[in-house]
């Protein structure tokens, strides 16, 4: 079991101490926010052979060995940018999804690119805003 802190909106603060190394911060209202006037919030950062041996969906880290922020998810270790890492540690792949399911404004000042084939669903829209380009290659 963890060190847990929990913010609880009825009895405040409650904090409960195990030896486990592991910090878990809970909320009842289901958010934890950590805020500073300016600065950054460090995130774990280790090799690519220093990941978590049992890691679990949502899971977060810096990997020193490509250079990336990573997440966990459905089995894998993904850049969260959305690249693909290739077997010799390249970053030379874009992934990007083939179908459009929620509206989305390519913002004024802003470009697009997509790999395609693309479809978008019905009811959905895209707008590319003045001064703007999407480019479907």
């Amino acid at each position: 079991m963890p060190t847990i802190i929990k913010a609880d909106s009825e009895t405040g603060l409650i904090y409960t101490a195990d030896g486990s190394g592991i910090l878990e911060l809970q909320s009842s209202a289901g958010v934890v926010v950590a805020t500073n006037n300016s600065g950054a919030f460090s995130i774990p950062a280790g090799t690519t052979a220093q990941r978590p041996a049992s890691p679990v969906n949502g899971m977060i880290r810096y990997n020193t060995t490509l250079g990336l922020v990573e997440i966990y998810k459905a089995g894998v270790w993904s850049d969260i940018a959305g690249r693909a890492v290739g077997g010799n540690m390249d970053q030379i792949f874009w992934l990007n999804d083939v179908t459009v399911t929620a509206s989305y404004t390519v913002p004024t000042g802003k470009n697009a690119v997509t790999a395609g084939p693309v479809t978008i669903n019905d009811g959905v829209t895209v707008t590319v805003s003045d001064g703007s380009v999407w480019t479907v290659v």
